[in-house]
């Protein structure tokens, strides 16, 4: 599972009456001074966390064009755009991130997110390794990396060690139940079986759903 850097910076995790008061707030501000970037940033903040997002990638759109090289504006409006199944966008919004801000990590890790959901695995592995190279202990990076080298694998020792290598990494840096269940399975082709069966079982309590069900299926085996 691919998961999308976001920058909600200011705002709380939960949606609050205080977000509300704060939307009709910055609103107001706005009539008076509408290229006000930062409290139209804030809006567009706001607005996606509700998740409002074709009202918000217009607020980021605006943001962008006041401000060309608002590094988070251009994130945020890149995982925008492809949930609006706007790729084109996107690739474009990350590109201008790596340029804007070439010393941080968000900009290659997402633009790797495109490469490899449009099957660039060549280039999807250099931005993760561009971004790891940024940031060694990003922990999404290590994992998407990870799994791309054990797709790619085809049972071959030394890239089944570096997939390893790199999961066994982002596992420790979180611990959730899709991480331990790809290590998991690496273990299991590198023919460390109880190694695996203890991996799987502590993916096994942390997962829920069908994934919950495809690891117990797998422990029914060892």
């Amino acid at each position: 599972m691919l998961r999308l850097c976001l920058f909600f910076l200011t705002l709380s995790a939960s949606l609050m009456a205080d977000d509300l008061a704060l939307l009709g707030k910055i609103r107001q501000q706005l009539k008076t001074d509408p290229a006000n970037t930062s409290l139209r940033y804030q809006k567009a903040l706001i607005l996606h966390k509700m998740n409002r997002k074709e009202k918000a990638f217009l607020e980021y759109e605006q943001v962008i064009k006041k401000s060309p090289c608002h590094f988070q504006a251009l994130i945020n409006a890149g995982n925008l755009a492809l949930d609006l199944g706007q790729n084109g966008f996107a690739r474009k919004s990350y590109k201008r991130a790596i340029e804007c801000a070439p010393e941080h990590h968000l900009g290659y890790y997402n633009a790797a997110l495109i490469a490899e959901m449009e099957g660039n695995y060549d280039g999807a592995r250099g931005l993760y390794e561009s971004s790891l190279s940024r940031k060694a202990d990003h922990d999404s990076s290590l994992h998407n990396l990870g799994s791309l080298e054990y797709r790619l694998a085809a049972g071959n020792p030394q890239k089944l060690a570096l997939a390893h290598q790199l999961i066994k990494k982002a596992c420790s840096l979180r611990t959730d139940a899709l991480c331990l269940f790809h290590l998991g399975q690496i273990q299991l082709d590198l023919g460390e079986r109880p190694r695996a069966r203890a991996t799987l079982k502590k993916a096994h309590f942390l997962a829920r759903g069908s994934l919950r069900r495809k690891i117990q299926n797998i422990l029914q085996t060892l």
